[in-house]
């Protein structure tokens, strides 16, 4: 529930971010990414203000910036996250949602395109990789 609770608050908080680096987040602390004109180790220039994201310990997250789209998104998964269950999974290109067993965890997803908030098959949460690209494919508008 807090990860679900998490995304829907950071996809209403962020306005917008080219796909640049994504902004991995530290589990369990509370991460600072820097907005317009700040500095700092994190930065997302599209923010209009500093936003500050606390993580759970064994949480990840990845936040992508989309400045040629304007727009922003969130993922986020548990480690110790359910591994094998029924799951609603969206695909990214036409949105359509599939029941579907998933056998490696799942991942949250959020953008300030609005909707919902996604899910999406994980890679276990064991890295940033599988994050990245979710976060990545929830800050590609759809195409017509």
């Amino acid at each position: 529930m807090k990860n679900k609770l998490l995304v829907l608050l950071l996809g209403a908080a962020f306005s917008s971010m080219s796909l640049a680096d994504p902004v991995v987040l530290s589990p369990g602390e509370v991460n600072t990414i820097a907005g317009i004109g700040g500095d700092g180790e994190l930065q997302c220039d599209l923010l209009s203000e500093t936003v500050r994201v606390g993580l759970s310990a064994n949480v990840r997250g990845v936040i992508e910036c989309n400045t040629e789209d304007s727009v922003t998104a969130i993922a986020t998964c548990h480690t110790a996250g359910r591994k094998v269950f029924n799951a609603p999974i969206t695909d990214a290109e036409t949105g359509a949602v599939t029941p579907t067993d998933v056998t490696q965890g799942i991942i949250f997803t959020s953008s300030s395109l609005g909707g919902k908030i996604g899910v999406v098959e994980g890679d276990g949460c064991t890295g940033d990789g599988g994050l990245t690209t979710a976060s990545a494919e929830a800050a590609t508008p759809p195409t017509p």
